[in-house]
């Protein structure tokens, strides 16, 4: 019994190449409808640059998610390279403060501080000496908003009445420097 490649050649055609079919079938649809096909070929590539935007040049968590993760439980919070304490804290020199001290809640509102002209890491000092003051934890005033900041800024917050955002606004700066006596920065 002759297999296909026989059969094929008995006939006097040439074996079928599926690539060579696929090559002459997009030939034919680029003469055909150039426009239609360069338009696919557009959408594909802005479709790749997205995807290729998203998954390798994008290094840390976008400001936004679509799908935020559940609040952490509360309980004891790990300390920062910035909030150490005790001898070992004091041998070593403080690390210099990280680029975005802002509340990472609201992304937005942080952008409309940052273009308003106040310093964010003057408010963040400001919030950090006077929560001190106050007596709401051993905080390092070192600029950077750290959890140790934001679960001080929460319990200042709850002790006043006020809902426990911990987030830094000019009406809560003002706030503290009436309730700590030192003036706001």
């Amino acid at each position: 019994m002759p297999d296909a490649a026989d059969r094929i050649q008995e006939e006097g055609r040439r074996p079928a190449r599926p690539l060579g079919r696929a090559f002459s079938r997009l030939a034919r649809a680029v003469a055909r409808r150039p426009a239609r096909v360069a338009g696919i070929a557009f959408a594909g590539m802005v479709a790749f640059g997205f995807l290729f935007n998203a998954l390798v040049l994008q290094v840390g968590r976008h400001p936004a998610p679509l799908f935020a993760e559940p609040a952490p439980a509360k309980g004891p919070v790990a300390k920062t390279a910035g909030e150490t304490t005790g001898a070992a804290g004091a041998a070593r020199a403080p690390a210099p403060p990280a680029a975005v001290p802002l509340p990472p809640s609201d992304p937005i509102a942080g952008l409309i501080r940052q273009s308003s002209g106040s310093d964010p890491l003057r408010e963040v000092l400001f919030v950090q000496r006077a929560l001190t003051k106050l007596g709401y934890g051993p905080l390092k005033p070192d600029g950077v908003y750290g959890p140790g900041t934001r679960q001080a800024l929460e319990r200042w917050e709850k002790d006043r009445g006020l809902p426990p955002r911990g987030e830094i606004t000019r009406k809560l700066v003002q706030d503290l420097a009436a309730a700590s006596g030192l003036p706001a920065e």
